[in-house]
């Protein structure tokens, strides 16, 4: 039989005797360890399946959302301010996720008015902010049936805060700066560089522009702490940076 013959060659090979039986056992013992490689070897194999199957998902998934996201911005390009509106209402109402809304970069904007020689500017030739390069207009949102149109939050800061120099504790009333050179012993010539007078600030005036300390140290002596100490020390809002131009030339 193919035991006795598998024997017989074992001994002319190896000069080894082995019977009927212990060949038998050893072909079992090799047979099971082959089919236990044989299983690790589909289990492997069904791992790999799995996991490329979630991430065919996960892909599929990520693809949907982007597809999802892009319509709505497809979408939103074709709606006016009125139906953004309106459907932002209606995404509060029922508790629903917000609409994005697209963003603008600024722009730089100009003072509108330049001082004229011995004469006081007004308080918006020298503010030393830029307008906001957009002009904001005032949305109109179409009725929704079946929804109470919401009342607009009040106010939690005043108008002028942001708007004016000033913070909570101190406030610029009216600043002048000028100089009365003597003509003769009973007369004064008042020659007015800069005025900064009291404003009534609403709040669709835009906020002041938010400068970099860093970028003025210089313009500041710093031979007793200068600038830079002092914004050290603080309180940090409490610094406010105002350009003007004047006519050094006196009459």
């Amino acid at each position: 039989g193919r035991n006795e013959l598998i024997a017989r060659y074992i001994k002319l090979r190896t000069g080894k005797t082995r019977t009927r039986k212990q060949v038998s056992s050893h072909i079992q013992v090799l047979a099971r360890k082959k089919v236990r490689e044989i299983q690790a070897a589909i289990k492997v194999s069904s791992h790999i399946q799995v996991l490329a199957r979630r991430k065919s998902r996960d892909f599929h998934s990520k693809l949907k959302d982007q597809t999802a996201k892009d319509k709505a911005l497809q979408h939103m390009a074709a709606m006016s301010s009125a139906q953004i509106v309106s459907a932002t209402a209606i995404h509060n109402k029922l508790g629903l996720p917000g609409i994005p809304r697209p963003t603008f970069p600024g722009a730089p904007g100009f003072w509108p008015g330049m001082i004229q020689t011995g004469q006081p500017g007004s308080s918006q030739d020298v503010k030393p902010f830029v307008q906001q390069a957009y002009p904001i207009q005032p949305a109109v949102s179409a009725p929704i049936p079946g929804f109470e149109p919401a009342s607009a939050p009040a106010p939690s800061v005043p108008a002028w805060q942001g708007r004016s120099i000033g913070t909570t504790k101190l406030r610029l009333v009216e600043f002048s700066a000028f100089l009365e050179p003597q003509r003769d012993p009973d007369s004064y010539n008042k020659h007015l560089f800069v005025h900064i007078g009291h404003a009534n600030h609403s709040y669709s005036d835009p906020l002041l522009e938010s400068v970099d300390i860093r970028q003025i140290y210089d313009k500041f002596p710093e031979k007793k702490g200068g600038l830079k100490e002092l914004f050290g020390k603080g309180p940090q809002n409490a610094f406010f940076l105002v350009k003007f131009w004047v006519s050094k030339t006196l009459q």
